[in-house]
């Protein structure tokens, strides 16, 4: 039986998958049985924790040694695409843009046509109909359709619950030292490292 590099890479991916299993249920077990009542009880959960953490490396350096060709070479190729979705993307907006225009300077037309109609210098009922239907959109590839958008337009009638704060932006300024912000408590709190 010929085994492709896909089944090597599955068989050996199992293979390493079950070695760490078996390395770890016993502190699987034991840290599911633990309670933590005294500092002994405390010092072991973390020599556990810390032993899962090192088997968890590992677990990861195997996983990357499988996982990081296949991931360079989907960069590869994405890469070579990519500017050519960039130009599509591009050049699909600006006709977009170039299309609006054209819509809204047919919109605008038809407008006049309506006030000639109406101002009686257009008299004749056939004339305005057959300018209107030159006007009419009539595309089978391109529809226009109404779509929703919010627009900002002042920023600070917003209401609050639409703000979302920039947690990260505001933990780096007050890391660096920067002025308290109102409604932000910076504080220490406890955070168990192994």
């Amino acid at each position: 039986m010929k085994l492709t590099k896909e089944k090597t890479a599955k068989v050996t991916s199992q293979v390493i998958i079950e070695s760490i299993g078996r390395k770890t249920d016993k502190t699987f077990r034991e840290l599911s049985t633990i309670k933590i009542k005294s500092m002994d009880d405390f010092n072991r959960a973390a020599v556990l924790v810390k032993q899962l953490k090192e088997v968890k490396k590992v677990a990861k350096e195997k996983e990357d040694s499988i996982t990081d060709p296949l991931q360079q070479a989907l960069d590869a190729v994405t890469e070579l695409f990519h500017p050519f979705y960039k130009k599509v993307d591009r050049v699909e907006l600006e006709t977009k843009e170039d299309m609006k225009h054209f819509l809204e300077s047919n919109k605008k037309k038809v407008l006049k046509l309506e006030e000639r109609v109406a101002s009686g210098k257009i008299k004749n009922i056939g004339t305005y109909v057959r300018k209107a239907e030159e006007l009419a959109i009539d595309s089978e590839d391109a529809s226009v359709r109404k779509v929703w958008k919010a627009e900002i337009q002042d920023e600070k009638k917003i209401p609050r619950k639409f703000l979302v704060p920039n947690t990260q932006l505001i933990v780096e300024h007050l890391r660096k030292g920067g002025a308290p912000i109102p409604g932000v408590e910076w504080k220490q709190v406890d955070s168990i490292a192994i």
